[in-house]
């Protein structure tokens, strides 16, 4: 062993102390500093895995003169779509004695939600409810997740976000206006609005779902309804 090396030896058997510290340190950092060199690419992988399974959408098409079924034909049609389905959008402010509510309220075929529910309740395996994920039910995007209750069946029904608990099942609301319409009577089946379940969508991580554009006003909860809750318009 060269001198050099004897030196090394001597200087860290005679301060073994603060050499096992310098190196705990070293060790330290170096582990902190790998964690957050994969940090990034861990939580996009996650991200995209748990977007993958609740087909969240890439593209949203809006209209103002409204879409017909020929026209989701046209895009599921479309090279590289994968999954399509047609909503009705709007924003309603809600109230009933104890609290008023302003929220985003979409339309959706629940029927086709109501089916892929039960698909997956009569899966026999994990494997199995992979298969009806990823095979089965295409066009039902943005898959919505049901914490309490259940989806939907007649007009009126609402599944909801429960954004600071300030919402239950079995709630009731009046409709007080539908934003964007003169009458609520001549757009929906109904003036009162029941709670039946609690849901979360992968369209909203947060639960901060921003300003209305045109009220000015804070939208304080999602929901989804069945397309049995609106009248058919020409």
């Amino acid at each position: 062993m060269s001198s050099f090396s004897k030196n090394i030896w001597r200087s860290i058997k005679g301060h073994i102390s603060r050499f096992l510290a310098l190196f705990a340190i070293v060790a330290l950092g170096a582990g902190v500093f790998a964690g957050l060199r994969m940090f990034v690419p861990d939580m996009i992988h996650s991200a995209d895995t748990i977007y993958d399974e609740d087909r969240l959408i890439d593209f949203r098409i809006v209209s103002t003169l409204g879409i017909v079924e020929e026209d989701v034909e046209a895009v599921l049609e479309t090279d590289g779509v994968e999954g399509a389905k047609p909503i009705i959008l709007n924003e309603i402010a809600l109230a009933n004695p104890e609290k008023s509510l302003q929220i985003s309220l979409e339309g959706i075929d629940m029927e086709q939600v109501r089916d892929f529910e039960a698909a997956l309740a009569k899966a026999s395996s994990e494997t199995e409810q992979t298969r009806i994920k990823e095979e089965q039910f295409p066009n039902y995007v943005n898959r919505l997740t049901l914490l309490d209750g259940r989806f939907p069946q007649n007009p009126g029904e609402i599944v909801i976000s429960n954004t600071d608990n300030n919402v239950q099942v079995g709630d009731n609301f009046s409709v007080t206006q539908v934003v964007g319409q003169d009458s609520i009577d001549k757009y929906l089946k109904v003036k009162k609005f029941e709670i039946v379940g609690i849901i979360k969508s992968p369209e909203f991580i947060l639960d901060d779902y921003g300003v209305s554009p045109d009220t000015g006003k804070t939208i304080t909860n999602y929901a989804y309804t069945g397309f049995n809750t609106y009248k058919e318009t020409d």
